[in-house]
């Protein structure tokens, strides 16, 4: 039928919802390729809880378009979240993919109004330019963890926003919030080229760095990593001692903030039996 509902502990990491949550899900089917989605419940804080967290709670709204054009899926959110009657999060944003015979592409987007901050922006790509030729593309920009109310309590010596509302204005707790909240970012290129019908060649270049955060509220500034870097080629071998093993053999250079590093990194996976494979690994760091 058109209508659909979900009870109990859901999924996250859609529509805005970062974690898993305690609660509800509706959804009905507008036409053949759209679907309408309303949900609501307590974010699990602790990810294996066996308890239903109420201190939080958050209520929001999506619409899913399926296949549209034989290529594209796509979606518009709104989330707004609460905890201890202040507003913790309120968010917007899209997540859009497409697929066809050689490429894939996936996009999402959260923007925090309340903030004025944009929480995520993600694009994965994965293109098969010839018959043995790949590339792919990772570029992940968040606040980690996401920005929210909530996170004024770090260092703060208590485990409720409310305990925080007797010693701060509500804009110098979003003030407490965003210093308290660094971010992120990592891109990954990435390409495998078939040298042979048994050997591959994969190369991944990557950098990524985490910002700095200031002190206040009596809690010291932590530095940032600055962009640290890591180059990755590989030789893949198929059928290397038995039939369907699969080796792989690796050097890899990182240049950190704090060392840098070179690593031969050497994975075997072989098959003893059928339904028994065993993956011995070795890797050696200078």
């Amino acid at each position: 039928g058109p209508y659909s509902a979900t009870f109990g502990r859901q999924p996250g990491n859609t529509a805005g919802v970062a974690s898993r949550f305690d609660g509800v899900r509706l959804s009905r089917r507008l036409a053949e390729q759209w679907r309408l989605t309303l949900r609501g419940g307590f974010p699990v804080e602790v990810s294996d809880s066996d308890q239903v967290e109420t201190g939080r709670y958050l209520y929001g709204i999506s619409i899913d378009g399926e296949d549209l054009g034989g290529h594209v899926d796509a979606q518009l959110f709104a989330l707004q979240q609460q905890a201890d009657g202040m507003l913790d999060r309120n968010g917007i944003g899209t997540e859009l993919r497409y697929a066809d015979d050689r490429l894939f592409m996936a996009g999402y987007a959260d923007y925090d109004l309340y903030f004025g901050d944009l929480n995520t922006a993600l694009v994965s790509a994965n293109w098969q330019i010839g018959p043995r030729t790949s590339a792919t593309l990772f570029v992940d920009h968040r606040n980690s963890p996401i920005l929210a109310s909530w996170n004024a309590i770090q260092g703060q010596g208590v485990d409720r926003l409310e305990d925080l509302q007797d010693l701060y204005s509500d804009s110098e707790i979003k003030d407490l919030a965003r210093d308290r909240t660094p971010r992120s970012t990592l891109v990954s290129l990435g390409g495998s080229q078939q040298l042979s019908d048994r050997v591959q060649l994969a190369i991944d270049i990557s950098a990524s760095r985490l910002s700095e955060t200031p002190a206040s509220g009596g809690v010291d500034a932590m530095p940032g990593t600055g962009w640290e870097f890591s180059y990755y080629p590989q030789l893949v071998v198929s059928g290397l001692f038995a039939n369907g093993d699969v080796g792989t053999v690796g050097v890899r250079y990182f240049d950190g903030s704090l060392s840098d590093t070179w690593s031969l990194i050497v994975n075997e996976r072989y098959p003893l039996t059928p339904r028994l494979r065993i993956l011995p690994r070795l890797r050696v760091d200078w």
